[in-house]
């Protein structure tokens, strides 16, 4: 009894975080210089204007302020929250460098930290929409989605004009599953900024997780095409190594996908769906520890996600450790009972503990969840064969399973030895697709399933020897 399912592509549309610096007046002032440098993507001159900056102007809020800018711009986020705390210091009703702060410290996946700048940043200029913005997505880091949603409506209504609340808004409203307002938003995101890409490249991801595969093609294109741009944020690069991370998965290249997921994840590190990506590569690679740690980092991200606890679970299990699986899958059906997949798993577990009669309890609610799930109606065919149960029945299971799913594996021998063994009774026996359903088994099969193709090979020998 086996037949586990990862979860790959959650959605990790792109949240847009706005920072920048206010120009500094004086054409030779090195600070404005600073600002001039960051944003022409010289990140080398920034950097040294702003560190001049701040040696001529030590008490300056605004030289620390640029300095901060110029960091986060060069990729140095840690140095950039300390730049910013320092102009914060200097200035305490300075709500614009807070702002920014808060942005580097969502960043840096420290979204309580991020919270409180941005919560002094409100408390100084209520009115400030960026602010609102920001204190949005730290609380939607936080799993507080009802305080995420309201921030990013009081943004909107104080800034109607900027794309970036709308775009937040739609990530979060296809987050909980409200697909129609997720498309509502992007288009009013896209329609205030044509040119706004994290919208661009929201619209082409929701349409690659719902369309058919071709639309799914064309939306990957648009991504790809959308990170090649001299202007694409780092969010959007790294979304872009998302998607040939998932086309190497569908080519089963895991060595290729986890090298396209580690850096889509350095680029992006507080993507929770790209950590998921990742741990599943490294599962599939037998590298549990590696796969459980970012699974772990995920839940700290998206504590809520049930997705992510079931997908500790698969790993559990593929360390062999039962009891730890049968844990993560029951504490995901306590928060979501309707999560069928986790029924399921649940069920192989039990099924792998010797609990025959637990296992086929959760075998039907998940069946009951989803009738047309493949892999489930296969363990139940299972389940009945080992009670003793009608071999007519067994076989017509797995064949409405592989009906399905063609490319369900563990069916596939299943069904194959079903109709090859002698003790099959006879109108059931069929050996010409027998043969047929051995050898796809074998075509499908992991090479380093042994026992399963041990198997297939004998009774293909065995059908052969008695032509």
């Amino acid at each position: 009894m086996r037949r586990f399912r990862r979860f790959l592509a959650l959605p990790g549309l792109v949240v847009a975080l706005a920072a920048g610096a206010r120009p500094v007046a004086g054409a030779d002032d090195p600070a404005a210089d600073a600002v001039k440098a960051a944003r022409d993507g010289d990140r080398a001159q920034a950097l040294r204007l702003s560190e001049e900056a701040v040696k001529a102007r030590p008490t300056s809020a605004v030289a620390w302020g640029v300095r901060g800018y110029a960091l986060s711009t060069a990729g140095q986020k840690d140095e950039a929250a300390e730049a910013y705390a320092k102009a914060a210091s200097l200035d305490p009703r300075n709500a614009f460098v807070r702002v920014n702060r808060g942005a580097v410290l969502i960043e840096l996946a420290r979204p309580a930290e991020a919270l409180a700048v941005l919560d002094e940043a409100v408390a100084i200029d209520p009115r400030n929409a960026r602010a609102l913005n920001h204190r949005g997505v730290a609380l939607e880091r936080l799993g507080r989605l009802e305080e995420a949603r309201a921030a990013y409506r009081a943004a909107i209504a104080l800034a109607p004009r900027d794309p970036v609340p709308y775009n937040n808004l739609g990530a979060l409203a296809f987050r909980r599953g409200v697909d129609a307002a997720a498309s509502a938003h992007f288009a009013k995101a896209l329609e205030v900024d044509p040119a706004f890409q994290p919208a661009a490249v929201n619209v082409a991801l929701t349409m690659a997780a719902a369309s058919s595969p071709s639309a799914g093609a064309q939306a990957e294109d648009a991504i790809l095409a959308a990170a090649a741009r001299p202007d694409a944020s780092y969010k959007v690069k790294a979304k872009a190594k998302g998607v040939l991370g998932a086309r190497a998965v569908r080519a089963a290249d895991w060595p290729t996908a986890k090298a396209r997921f580690l850096e889509q994840v350095s680029m992006d590190p507080e993507d929770a769906g790209a950590l998921n990506d990742l741990a599943v590569a490294e599962d599939q690679l037998g590298e549990a520890r590696e796969a459980l740690n970012h699974l772990e980092a995920a839940l700290e991200l998206r504590g809520d996600d049930a997705t992510l606890r079931n997908n500790m679970g698969v790993v559990h299990v593929h360390r062999g450790d039962y009891a730890s699986a049968e844990a993560a899958f029951r504490q995901v059906l306590k928060e979501e009972p309707t999560f069928h997949r986790a029924w399921h798993n649940l069920g192989v577990v039990l099924g792998a503990r010797g609990d025959r009669a637990g296992a086929a309890l959760a075998f039907r609610r998940a069946s009951d969840l989803a009738p047309t799930d493949a892999s489930t109606l296969y363990n139940l065919a299972l389940l009945a064969r080992e009670a003793g149960g009608d071999r007519a029945a067994e076989r017509a299971a797995y064949e409405r399973a592989l009906l399905i799913d063609p490319k369900l594996v563990e069916a596939h021998l299943a069904l194959g030895t079903l109709l090859a063994d002698p003790a099959t009774p006879g109108p059931l026996r069929d050996p010409a697709k027998a043969r047929v359903h051995l050898t796809r088994f074998l075509e499908l099969a992991y090479a380093d399933d042994v026992a399963g193709r041990k198997q297939a090979t004998d009774w293909l020998a065995w059908l052969d020897a008695t032509r």
